[in-house]
């Protein structure tokens, strides 16, 4: 009897249909308040830390932390309701993350009636224009406020800055942040599970890095799917549920997914500062790109303390680089003698 390997209406685009179908049932089948009551609060909290702990203690051994004391002081924490932006901003074009532009009106009506395993996440940068007077409602955090790629300037620096608005069951895949910068995230109502991992530890579930950017699954089926198999407890990736009016701290190069627990609204920002420079520089000398030689070029000008460490980075990379030219052309050659 011959054995049928693959059922052939398997193949195709029947396997694609039948792969949307399983990724709806993981949303139609999970409660996101669970997700939030069920996270391990494996990540401090802070209050009162000062500037100087902060950063001897977190910024540079690189370790993530919750600052509990921060959004309560901007204006923001109440101005930042969802009626109150739809009163002030309705009719102001925002961005999601999947380059879609709609009004806040429109986007709030879309949450009322999606039902999608994927929903659209307004993931918009050009809120300072779009809609300025939110720029007077918030503050930068004393502990984020130093900011290297200022020097650059406002139209040259990379995109920094993004206003966050999810539905419950939204969230974003496993990554690390561009440019080897370090980010905060701020939550002004809602809520949040993170899982992260540090540099050295490459997420189990997720593709190798030169594969594309998110080759990994979303945040909710990497918790159903993947995260139940970590057996090993120096598997486990750092986690908590990070609640309204909590500050998350996410050190430069730490991998991490986020699952919106239910309708959120945050604020994030990305910054390089003395702590990361060393990574930021690293990942500026490897990509080689228009921004990387001009931020350079700023540096030699304004900085020529951080040059020099600069032009010691980059000469460890090119000894490491033509280490590993060698290492390489010599076993090629020794196979080719065998």
């Amino acid at each position: 009897m011959r054995r049928v390997e693959s059922p052939p209406f398997w193949e195709g685009d029947m396997l694609k249909e039948l792969q949307k179908v399983f990724d709806q049932w993981y949303r139609a089948t999970s409660d996101p308040r669970w997700m939030g009551l069920t996270s391990p609060e494996t990540i401090d909290r802070r209050a009162g830390i000062s500037l100087e702990d902060f950063i001897e203690e977190y910024e540079k051994p690189g370790i993530p932390v919750l600052l509990t004391d921060i959004t309560e002081k901007w204006k923001a924490a109440s101005a930042w309701a969802k009626e109150h932006l739809l009163e002030r901003h309705g009719d102001a074009m925002f961005r999601t993350g999947s380059g879609f532009k709609l009004s806040l009106r429109n986007f709030f009506t879309y949450l009322d009636t999606q039902h999608e395993h994927k929903p659209l996440y307004l993931f918009d940068q050009n809120y300072p224009t779009n809609a300025p007077q939110m720029m007077d409602e918030y503050a930068i955090p004393e502990y984020f406020t130093e900011d290297l790629f200022k020097l650059a300037g406002e139209d040259e620096r990379p995109p920094w800055r993004w206003i966050l608005y999810g539905p419950a069951g939204s969230g974003v895949p496993f990554h690390t942040d561009p440019r080897g910068t370090s980010a905060w995230n701020a939550v002004l109502y809602g809520g949040k599970r993170w899982a992260m991992y540090p540099p050295t530890i490459h997420p189990p579930g997720v593709g190798p890095d030169d594969d594309d950017y998110y080759n990994a699954p979303t945040a909710l089926k990497w918790w159903l799917k993947v995260y139940p198999l970590i057996l090993h407890p120096d598997m486990k990736p750092l986690e908590c549920h990070q609640r309204t009016g909590e500050t998350i701290f996410i050190p430069s190069g730490w991998w991490h997914t986020v699952y919106n627990t239910e309708e959120t609204m945050a604020i994030t920002q990305n910054f390089v500062s003395n702590a990361n420079f060393d990574r930021v520089a690293a990942d500026l000398i490897d990509s080689d790109d228009e921004f990387a030689n001009y931020f350079k070029g700023v540096i030699k000008e304004e900085r020529p303390d951080l040059y020099d460490q600069w032009k010691r980075i980059a000469g460890t990379m090119n000894a490491d680089s033509s280490a590993s030219s060698a290492t390489s052309t010599s076993t090629d050659e020794s196979s080719d003698d065998e």
